[in-house]
Order: C-alpha cells, then sequence, then structure tokens
C-alpha cells in the first residue's frame, strides 16, 4: 500500500512565507550595492570639481587618503579618453588612434611627474611626503582635463584647451605643495625641472604610438 505524504497548509505558508523574507533580503542587499556604486561615483566627481576648483584643503586631504589612489588612476584615465575624444573631427581610424594615444600618454606622464616630482622633492627640498600621497594629488589635478572632450567645438576649442592645460599647471601647484608639504616656490620649481623630463620623455614615447 502507497502512502501519499501531505504537508499542512500551516507549513506550505511558512515555507512560503521564509523564501519571500530571502528574496527581499537579497534584494535589499542589491539595492545597497548599486547605491553604494552611486555614491562612489558621485564622490569621485565632487571630488574633482573641487580639485579643478583649485581647493587648497581638498588636496591636503587626498594626501592622507590612502584609499583614494584608484580613484585618482580614473581622473588620469578620464582624462586621456577626454583628449582623445576632443579630436571628434578626424576619421574613426585617427580617433581610435587619439584614445589609445591619449591613454598611455596621460597615464606615462602621471606615474613619470609623480616620481620625478618626488625624487626631486625629497633630495633637492628634504621633502617629508609619501609617494602614494604624490600620486594620489598629480592624479587629480589631471580633473581639469576632461574639458579637453569639447576640444572638437570650433572657435572655443583653443580656448579650452589653454583654460584647461592651464588649470592643470596650477593644480600640480597645489598637489605638490600639500603631498610633499613643500613651500608654494619649491612646489613650482619642482613641477618645472619635473614637467620639463616628463615633457622630454613623452616626446620621444610619441614617436612610437600610433
Amino acid at each position: 500500500m502507497v502512502t501519499v505524504s501531505r504537508s499542512s497548509p500551516g507549513r506550505i505558508d511558512k515555507k512560503w512565507a521564509n523564501a519571500h523574507r530571502l528574496f527581499i533580503q537579497r534584494d535589499r542587499d542589491w539595492t545597497i550595492r548599486g547605491n553604494a556604486s552611486d555614491r562612489r561615483s558621485s564622490l569621485i566627481f565632487r571630488r574633482m570639481i573641487r580639485a579643478a576648483r583649485l581647493e587648497s584643503a581638498f588636496y591636503a586631504e587626498i594626501a592622507d587618503d590612502g584609499t583614494a589612489t584608484n580613484e585618482a588612476l580614473l581622473v588620469v584615465i578620464l582624462y586621456g579618453l577626454a583628449n582623445g575624444l576632443g579630436q571628434l573631427g578626424q576619421p574613426s581610424g585617427e580617433l581610435i588612434n587619439g584614445l589609445v594615444r591619449g591613454l598611455l600618454i596621460g597615464l606615462s606622464a602621471w606615474v613619470l611627474w609623480s616620481a620625478i616630482a618626488y625624487f626631486v622633492a625629497t633630495r633637492v627640498f628634504k621633502a617629508r611626503g609619501n609617494f602614494g600621497a604624490v600620486l594620489r594629488c598629480a592624479g587629480f589635478a589631471f580633473s581639469p582635463g576632461v574639458l579637453l572632450i569639447f576640444l572638437f567645438v570650433p572657435v572655443i576649442g583653443v580656448a579650452i584647451f589653454l583654460a584647461a592645460y592651464g588649470l592643470m599647471l596650477f593644480a600640480g601647484v597645489y598637489a605638490m605643495r600639500n603631498a610633499l608639504k613643500i613651500r608654494t616656490a619649491e612646489a613650482v620649481s619642482t613641477n618645472v625641472i619635473s614637467g620639463v623630463a616628463v615633457l622630454v620623455v613623452i616626446s620621444i614615447e610619441a614617436q612610437f604610438l600610433p
């Protein structure tokens, strides 16, 4: 004789209630993760705005924030992409090459500038900062460079070019002054020396890029 097992309605309702609670919990976890990602994105762009506005207090904060190195890297990547996308008037092949060149040159300039500036400041001016702080501050100093995405706009393209790189020069001084704990004159000297060296290396590098 075959015995058929039947679950009571109460037991079935309890199983459905447990499954429903599990679903709600997972949905809440996904929402929290999504909101956290949105907050991180918003934080990065707010920081980029503060960097472009040349807030000295911001660069002091970034110098001491060991978790912001990846954000600095993202800023440099955005700068490289903006520089490449600013060449929208070129054929598609040139645009792709421009994106590749922009990324490689931007990343190379960031690392070289940080390394040379750190070496000069610590050896010549006896700076007390650390290399991680220099990387972070220098990365965010590229923030005004995202304006280069508008280079293709007729007439104002040149003005945007001058404004972006002008702000980046000033941002570089704020970056080195706060990252290396040196005076403004020493930060300017550090940037001049390291900037010339980076320009030479980048000019050579550009000859081998597509």
